[in-house]
C-alpha cells in the first residue's frame, strides 16, 4: 500500500470530519499506530482546520458573558466594557421564513375576512330572493294572460 496515495485520497480529512464508515475508520486507526507519515498527515489536517476556524472566527456580542454570568449566579447582568470597538462587531442577518407585520394588521385582516363573509351571505340571499321574485312575476303574468284569454273567450 502506498501511504502517500492513501493520504492524497482524502481519507484523513474524512476521518477528521467524522465522515468515514466504521470499517474505514478502524483501518485508519490501525495504520495510524504503525505509520508515522499518516500521523503527521493527521496532525497537519487538524492544524489546518484549527487555523481556518481561528482565522474565520466571529466574536460574540459584548453582552454574552454578562448573560451567562447572570444565569449562573442568578443576578442582574453587568455589562463589562471591553477594548473592542462597536464597528468590529459582526452583524448577523437571518431570515426565519415568517412574515412579520405590525400587530394591528392581524385584527384588520380578521375584520376584513368576516366582513367579506357577511357580504357573501347577503349576496347569496339577495340572489335567491331575486330568483324567487322572478318566478312569482312569471307565474302572475301567466295568470293574467290566462284570465285575459278567458275574458276574451266569453
Amino acid at each position: 500500500m502506498n501511504i502517500q496515495e492513501y493520504i492524497d485520497s482524502g481519507v484523513i480529512e474524512a476521518y477528521v470530519l467524522g465522515l468515514l464508515e466504521e470499517r474505514e475508520e478502524q483501518e485508519l486507526r490501525r495504520l495510524l499506530g504503525t505509520q508515522p507519515l499518516l500521523q503527521e498527515a493527521l496532525w497537519s489536517v487538524e492544524d489546518r482546520l484549527e487555523r481556518m476556524a481561528y482565522d474565520n472566527r466571529v466574536p460574540p456580542p459584548l453582552t454574552v458573558w454578562a448573560e451567562i454570568e447572570s444565569r449562573l449566579f442568578e443576578t442582574t447582568p453587568k455589562i463589562i466594557p471591553t477594548s473592542r470597538k462597536p464597528e468590529e462587531e459582526v452583524k448577523v442577518i437571518f431570515s426565519d421564513g415568517h412574515i412579520r407585520v405590525h400587530k394591528y394588521w392581524r385584527p384588520a385582516f380578521i375584520g376584513i375576512f368576516i366582513l367579506s363573509k357577511i357580504l357573501l351571505i347577503l349576496a347569496i340571499f339577495y340572489y335567491l330572493s331575486y330568483r324567487k321574485n322572478q318566478q312569482q312575476i312569471e307565474f302572475l303574468q301567466q295568470q293574467v294572460q290566462s284570465m285575459q284569454h278567458a275574458n276574451n273567450a266569453k
